[in-house]
């Protein structure tokens, strides 16, 4: 399966529209988003990363690097609970530092953590 393919599989997957997925890795229109998945247009290794993270997956996944299609391996978020509190976090330009290290933590401390950081920003707790 080629990246456009996975790309476009794992978007579905999270129910996200080609605009959606476009807003979160700052294009401007869909149209670029297309163009990748349909193989028209390339990636380069950085973007690779950000598709990764906007995914919620691994660039392994991405890249054709795993073997396991089929399973949840190319999840970047062990935990189910996690992955949606990271993606809270990541939808939240001003917790990106979170994002990264996250990728293991219980629920739990990663919303601690995230309330620490508003905290720490003077910015409402609730978002």
């Amino acid at each position: 399966m080629a990246i456009g393919d996975r790309i476009r599989k794992r978007r579905e997957e999270l129910g996200l529209t080609q605009q959606q997925l476009a807003d979160r890795l700052g294009y401007k229109s869909k149209a670029t988003i297309n163009k990748i998945e349909a193989g028209i247009n390339g990636i380069s290794q950085r973007r690779i990363v950000d598709f990764a993270h906007a995914l919620n997956t691994t660039i392994e996944y991405l890249m054709e690097m795993d073997d396991v299609e089929e399973t949840q391996q190319h999840k970047y978020y062990f935990n189910d609970e996690t992955a949606k509190v990271a993606q809270e976090i990541f939808d939240s330009s001003d917790l990106h530092a979170l994002f990264d290290a996250a990728r293991n933590s219980k629920p739990e401390d990663l919303k601690m953590a995230a309330d620490l950081l508003r905290r720490l920003k003077g910015t409402n707790i609730d978002g």
